[in-house]
């Protein structure tokens, strides 16, 4: 009796990368992969009628990923020569098996993430699939339309400063009087 497997592989932020280019191709963005998962490059870039940004990809809480992909893109953003930042929080329940190259373009496709909009055209945190969330973006760019959530900014900043109050209760040595004046 001969047995035959098929090879799984579980999901994981760098396996997304290729659905996510694609879908973004077809609909005319042009993308560019880190091909070898450097340290210290983004995910990927890509671009929209000379509109360039960053896209990070990250799976988890979207509030504890937020300020983690945010610190690590400033520099990407500097080497991208750009200001246009674009992270996508694909939730926990993503990492999964998966046996077929099919199989993980329809998951991708089917997932609804958080996507947290820095750029020049949307600043703004939205829910919905990549290709809805890609689609919205591109109208804003096609239109020349600007649009700002300020109850975003407003978030992002309350789950920043609860992000960093968490990174400072660990360390009982330090005083926030000394933080306070390091920052101001």
């Amino acid at each position: 009796m001969i047995f035959r497997f098929k090879m799984t592989y579980g999901i994981r932020e760098r396996t997304l990368y290729d659905p996510l280019s694609s879908r973004l191709r077809e609909i005319g963005y042009t993308c560019v992969i880190n091909p070898r998962d450097k340290e210290g490059e983004p995910d990927f870039l890509s671009a929209y009628k000379n509109v360039n940004f960053v896209i990070e990809v990250k799976i988890g809480n979207p509030e504890k990923q937020i300020l983690d992909a945010l610190m690590q893109s400033r520099q990407y953003l500097k080497k991208a020569n750009t200001d246009n930042l674009i992270v996508l929080v694909y939730p926990e329940t993503v990492k999964r098996p998966v046996t077929t190259q099919q199989e993980l373009y329809e998951i991708e496709e089917a997932q609804t993430i958080t996507a947290y909009f820095y750029t020049d055209y949307l600043t703004a945190k939205i829910r919905g699939t990549s290709i809805e969330l890609f689609k919205k973006f591109k109208e804003r760019i096609e239109q020349q339309e600007k649009e700002t959530d300020i109850n975003f900014a407003i978030d992002v900043l309350q789950e920043s400063i609860n992000s960093i109050s968490h990174i400072l209760r660990s360390y009982s040595d330090i005083k926030i009087s000394d933080v306070i004046d390091i920052v101001t």
